[in-house]
């Protein structure tokens, strides 16, 4: 059971990078978006720096984004995509695996 704890030692090392799989939670959202964010993986598709803002904007790709939330998603590449601050992004891995496992761990209150 301790190497299953050992994975927490690869997430969040350094600054999230463009291709890195992503968990989103935030406080400052509507109860739909964060719901949906953070019950999920994205994937890091781009970080710019926006004209009206002095922080990094993030935007992450997600699968299936409900019509709900429509107003937040928009569409790169054929992908839909919705930003974030560097704030609301919770975890970040090069390896996909490593967020499936804390959503299981999450999911069963481990």
């Amino acid at each position: 059971m301790i190497t299953q704890f050992k994975i927490y030692e690869k997430l969040n090392v350094n600054e999230p990078e463009v291709g890195d799989y992503v968990i989103v939670q935030s406080n400052d959202f509507l109860v739909d978006i964060n719901e949906f964010t953070k019950n999920r993986i994205g994937k890091l598709y781009n970080i710019f720096k926006p004209l009206y803002a002095d922080d990094l904007s993030y935007t992450i790709i997600y699968d299936d984004i409900p019509k709900e939330l429509d107003f937040y998603k928009f569409k790169i590449d054929d992908e839909e995509a919705i930003s974030m601050n560097k704030e609301d992004i919770r975890y970040w891995s090069k390896y996909k695996e490593d967020l499936e496992k804390i959503l299981m761990t999450n999911k069963f209150n481990l």
